[in-house]
This record gives structure tokens, C-alpha cells and sequence, in this order.
């Protein structure tokens, strides 16, 4: 569990009065089947990864996305905008016919680096820098807002409001330590694991919010991977909106949130996005001994994605960890196409690592991977990560 408390420190201010009783459960969010990474099967075509929220990638350059139709894409790039015809075999298969021609791509396994988009809508400005009294992080508060009530997981802001001024928004920063499965999960996955208990809180003080009908849209934090969502519903009759941005680093679980009537959102949500921005996380004590033991070590795997001649047949990763800290992550697609054919893909990405403990954590812009070091006389000897021992 997440042991996050924030809603009930939110109620507090909110006059009860104020507030229907009346719960919408909403819709289930749905994934669009093409969000993902697609690995090309013919040689020298690109990769394609396609975002929720309608962004995405084609080998290095951006994208932006959405359906056409029932057969078609409308893919706009810097060169310009592409109507792709597109035919789907079950979820892992994919055909898209661009201007080029028609390439064919498997769904990449769940170890492909995606890299999420960068958090757009925050507004840009100067403010002032806070730091929790015991150092666990800094935020840049936006100019004119100020902390209001500092309590045990929760800061509440002041959006810049003055004595007799309408409660028309409410922003806050939160942070929790993660615990069992949820220290595994992405920012992504937790709200939406977490979804239910959080609006179950909101509807016991009056507060009338659907739940998603879409799921949480991974985004890039200054460099660390997160994720954003937004509820809509309703309070005392007036449309009620939240949106909440959530990041992991280490152990911790920090996000920024606003509850704001939807009339003011485009007030509150950008300002909001930019505190979310500004957030530092101050990590614990590392086990630098355990660190420089691990200079040098190499963790490798590769798995068969395919049992025919016209797909990959396999997928290969490795972390190598370095001197400074920094750790590279590869990865290696290679299948055979025909007889005398082979085709094959790859591509790495830098970031670092850092031990607390026997736990190491793995940070990259793709996600945060969790590890436990397995030891022999204090020396480490194997790597447990992704539900798999590799030795070192």
C-alpha cells in the first residue's frame, strides 16, 4: 500500500455543506490496442512506439497520432502528415501501409525501453523554492503561492488566494512510501491501482468524481519517467475537475494534485503542472561499497519472441553498470525472414543506478527497475530483477 493520507487533510477545508452525496462510478479506462512499442520485421525500417494521448515516435522523430476511421491512421510529423492504412492480427501484430510501403511490426516485449513524452500545459514563470524541514524533497512554488499547512505526507498550498477570496482551488504536494507489489509498479500503474480507495476517500466527504474512462498518460519529468490523470464529476452543481501528476524515485512516491472547480482549470492545472515540474526528490544514505563492487558487472538476458520465419525471433537486453554511476542499457532484436534472410534492430539507452541496502535501483527515462543483489561473503555474485536471478 501506498501510504498516502492526502484526501482526508483536503476535506478538512472544504465546507461539507458544499457537496452533493451522490457517486458515479463512471466507465472502465480502455487501452487503444496500438499504444505500444512495434518493432519493424523488415530490415532498415524504424521502430514505432505510439503513446497514449496521441503522441508517439517513429525511430527518432516525433509524432502525433489518432485514428482515421476504422482502417486508417492520421500520423502528423515535421515532414509532414501521412493517412496510413492499418490492419491489426490479434494484439501483437501489426501492419501499417505508409507512403514508402507497407511494413509489417511485432508488439516489442514489456523489457523494450519506451521512453514517455515530455509533460506538456505547465506554465512557465519564476518562484520560490521550498524545502521540507527533514529534506525529503524541494519544489519551486509558483510566484504569489505559498505553503499553507505542512502535515505528516502532505503539503497544502495556497494558490495565491486572500481572506473573503472564493475556494476555487485547492493544490497540494504528497509524497508515501511505496510498499510490497506497489515498489514495483510504475507511477502509471499506481494510480490506477490505487484509483478506487483514492475516489472511495473524495466520495465519503460529498465529492462527486468519475472514475477514468481513459488510463494514466506516462510523461517525462525533468528526465524521470511519471505519469498524469485527470478526474472530472461535480460538487454542490458545479463541474468539479483533479488532475494529478506522480513520479517514483527510489522508495518514495511523490506527486502534485489540484482539485479546482472546471471553470478555473485553466488557472490552476498549468500552474500546478509547473510546481509538479520543479519537484527534487532527496533520496536516503547509498551503499557506496555495494556501488563500486558493482562497477564493471554485467546483467544479460534474451528471450524467444517468435516461432516462424517472417518474425523476430528473439530479443536480448543487458545492463552494464559504470564507474561514475552511470549504467548502460542495450538491446538487441535479430530474426530471420526467408531462407537466407536476417533481419535485425537495436538500440541503448544511458542512465544510472544507485544501491540502498541490497536493493538497486535502475534509473532510466524509459522507467525505474527494481533489483536485489544476492551475496556471498559480502561480495555481490548475482542480480534478482524482473522476477529472474542473473548471475554477474
Amino acid at each position: 500500500m501506498i501510504r498516502i493520507v492526502f484526501f482526508i487533510a483536503l476535506f478538512a477545508l472544504v465546507p461539507q455543506a458544499t457537496f452533493g452525496a451522490v457517486w458515479s462510478a463512471g466507465q472502465k479506462a480502455e487501452v487503444d490496442p496500438l499504444v505500444g512499442a512495434w518493432l519493424p520485421t523488415l530490415e532498415g525500417e524504424l521502430p514505432l512506439i505510439l503513446h497514449s494521448g496521441g503522441r508517439g515516435v517513429r525511430g527518432e522523430a516525433d509524432l502525433e497520432w489518432r485514428r482515421f476511421g476504422k482502417r486508417k491512421l492520421r500520423v502528423e510529423t515535421p515532414e509532414g502528415v501521412q493517412r496510413p492504412a492499418l490492419v491489426m492480427e490479434g494484439q501483437d501484430k501489426l501492419a501499417l501501409t505508409w507512403k514508402s510501403g507497407e511494413v509489417s511490426y511485432l508488439r516489442a516485449p514489456e523489457s523494450f525501453p519506451i521512453v514517455p513524452p515530455t509533460l506538456e500545459g505547465a506554465a512557465v514563470g519564476k518562484g520560490k523554492v521550498w524545502t521540507h524541514p527533514k529534506d525529503y524533497f524541494s519544489f519551486t512554488l509558483p510566484k504569489g503561492w505559498s505553503v499553507e499547512e505542512l502535515g505528516e505526507e502532505i503539503v497544502l498550498i495556497n494558490p495565491g488566494l486572500k481572506e473573503g477570496d472564493t475556494l476555487d482551488a485547492i493544490p497540494l504536494m504528497g509524497w508515501g512510501l511505496l510498499e510490497g507489489d506497489d515498489l514495483r509498479r510504475s507511477p502509471a500503474q499506481l494510480i490506477t491501482s490505487h484509483e478506487r480507495e483514492w475516489l472511495a476517500e473524495m466520495r465519503k466527504d460529498g465529492m462527486k468524481l468519475k472514475k477514468a474512462t481513459t488510463p494514466p498518460e506516462r510523461v517525462l519529468v525533468d528526465g524521470v519517467p511519471g505519469a498524469q490523470q485527470e478526474w472530472v464529476g461535480s460538487a454542490g452543481g458545479k463541474s468539479l475537475r483533479m488532475w494529478l501528476g506522480a513520479i517514483v524515485k527510489g522508495e518514495a512516491f511523490l506527486f502534485t494534485a489540484v482539485v479546482v472547480m472546471d471553470e478555473k482549470r485553466d488557472q490552476y492545472i498549468p500552474l500546478s503542472k509547473q510546481m509538479f515540474l520543479s519537484v527534487k526528490p532527496t533520496p536516503p544514505e547509498r551503499n557506496r561499497k555495494l556501488e563500486r563492487a558493482l562497477v564493471g558487472r554485467k546483467v544479460v538476458s534474451s528471450s524467444f519472441i517468435g516461432d516462424r520465419l517472417d518474425v523476430p525471433d528473439s530479443f536480448s537486453w543487458s545492463y552494464t553498470f559504470k564507474e561514475d554511476g552511470s549504467m548502460k542499457y542495450a538491446w538487441y532484436m535479430s530474426g530471420g525472414y526467408g531462407i537466407d534472410m536476417i533481419a535485425s534492430c537495436s538500440d541503448s539507452e544511458w542512465g544510472s543506478y544507485e544501491i540502498y541496502g541490497k536493493e538497486v535501483f535502475i534509473f532510466l527515462q524509459s522507467g525505474q527497475q527494481v533489483g536485489e543483489l544476492v551475496l556471498e561473503d559480502g561480495v555481490p555474485v548475482a542480480m534478482k530483477l524482473k522476477g529472474s536471478r542473473y548471475r554477474l
